[in-house]
């Protein structure tokens, strides 16, 4: 099997219609183009499920660009692959792996491990990364008077470098995105603990008014995590 032509991605990313949906705390690197269908409600569900498991991709609405591009995209998918015929929604990984359709199912399979990188972050990478979490919620950093913060950045790297994605620094990974997306920091269970207790579980992230001077003694708080997610 063939890759998909460079030149073929190159032409897409320079047509009018093509789209980047890119997510901050995107748990891959790798290169996921989806091939869609505007009206299309498989294509629609497949867009959700990749921005439900933070994967970041690029995609074009196959229906919306003229009929010589359209053409000329569909023989270049058909030929990488050796297939007779297309159907959408048609997603393609770094060129090589594929899958025509949307199934849950054959989805969790094609994206198992994908969430491990080829690449590897730096601390001051990591840094910048909750930095820009905090200042897009609106939330504050550990101030990092005992070395804490520090602590958790080392954590989310070594996380990060070892699975492929910033599973919580405080919670036990399965080391597999589909069943660790809930604790991808920041994880779904942070603005709620922040509304009630002023942090998040690992106490990396707080309320914008806490006062650290009045809560110097920063302790643990209940797991928020349904027993049913752990394994």
């Amino acid at each position: 099997m063939e890759k998909l032509n460079l030149k073929i991605a190159k032409k897409i990313k320079s047509l009018p219609n093509y789209n980047l949906e890119l997510f901050e705390d995107s748990t891959t690197d790798f290169e996921v183009f989806l091939f869609a269908i505007s009206t299309c409600q498989w294509c629609k569900k497949s867009k959700n499920w990749l921005k439900d498991n933070k994967i970041s991709y690029y995609f074009i609405d196959i229906d919306l660009i003229n009929y010589n591009e359209k053409k000329e995209i569909k023989k270049e998918i058909r030929h990488a692959f050796n297939l007779e015929f297309i159907a959408f929604p048609f997603v393609v990984i770094d060129g090589e792996k594929y899958e025509m359709g949307f199934n849950k199912k054959k989805w969790e399979k094609l994206f198992h491990g994908i969430g491990r990188s080829k690449k590897s972050k730096t601390f001051e990478e990591v840094k910048k990364y909750v930095q820009n979490i905090a200042k897009k919620k609106n939330w504050k950093l550990h101030p990092n008077n005992d070395g804490t913060l520090d602590m958790l950045i080392q954590g989310l790297k070594d996380n990060y470098n070892r699975i492929g994605y910033f599973n919580c620094p405080c919670r036990d990974t399965n080391e597999n995105i589909q069943l660790d997306r809930d604790i991808c920091c920041p994880c779904d269970y942070a603005e709620e603990d922040i509304n009630e207790y002023g942090r998040c579980y690992c106490a990396l992230f707080f309320k914008k008014d806490y006062d650290f001077t009045k809560n110097q003694e920063i302790e643990m708080i209940p797991e928020r995590r349904p027993k049913d997610r752990y394994t």
